[in-house]
Order: structure tokens, then sequence, then C-alpha cells
């Protein structure tokens, strides 16, 4: 039928839209909060990598230990081959087992031929294609 009845053609009910938009402004206000990661790594990771990271990394970091307590970092690793790497290596503590953290230039770490400067590698994964996501500064 062409107009009304029965498919879609009717009026809205009123007073609906108005509690669907409640309900997306209060999922934006919990997709903004902040992560449960110590101010003290947050300091870390940006004093060593010369940028503070959004928002969105910590969250990543956290859903990656909910995976795997033990190595988040290598949470994905068994199911998609992914790696994390550069900045989340701070939060797991990995720079903290070389033997003079000093010598390590974490600007290059993690850096590949032919990424440009700005380019900040955070997931690796097959090393033959040399598949790597991150963020531009």
């Amino acid at each position: 039928m062409v107009g009304g009845g029965g498919s879609g053609g009717g009026k809205r009910r009123p007073g609906r839209e108005g509690q669907q938009s409640e309900k997306t402004v209060d999922v934006k206000k919990s997709k903004s909060c902040e992560a449960d990661v110590s101010s003290d790594l947050r300091k870390e990771v940006e004093s060593h990598y010369k940028l503070s990271l959004p928002e969105d990394f910590y969250h990543f970091w956290k859903f990656c230990e909910e995976l795997d307590p033990e190595k988040p970092a290598d949470s994905l690793s068994a199911s998609l081959g992914l790696h994390l790497v550069g900045p989340y290596d701070i939060l797991a503590g990995k720079h903290k087992t070389k033997k003079k953290p000093g010598s390590l230039n974490f600007n290059l770490h993690w850096r590949f031929y032919y990424d440009p400067p700005e380019f900040q590698t955070i997931i690796t994964g097959n090393n033959k294609t040399q598949f790597h996501m991150g963020y531009f500064r």
C-alpha cells in the first residue's frame, strides 16, 4: 500500500524521541570516563614518548587486562595474532627489565623503516608483512 496502513507509514508516538536522545546522552557520558590507569603510569608514558595518548589507548589496555591479567600485551596474540607494543611496553613494565633504560630511544622504539617520524606504533601483527598500527602524533 502507498501512503498509509501497516508498513511503516504511520505516525510516531509522541514522547519516544525524547527518551531515545536521553539514552544516547547517557551512553556518551559513560564512554568518556577515564580508564583506571594510575596517573604515575600515564606520566611515565608521557615522559618517555613525549606525547599524551588519548583515553581510548588506556581503555584498550584495561580491556586486554581483562582478557589476560598476567600478560595483557599478548592477550590478542592467540586469537588475532596481534601484540601490544611501544607505549604499552611502559604499562606492562617491560622497559624496567632492560639493563640500561636510559640507553633506549623511545622515539625509535618499534619504529618501522617506512614509518614517518610522527607515527607511533602501538600494535604489531605479522613480522613477515610488517603489519602494524599506531597513532599519528
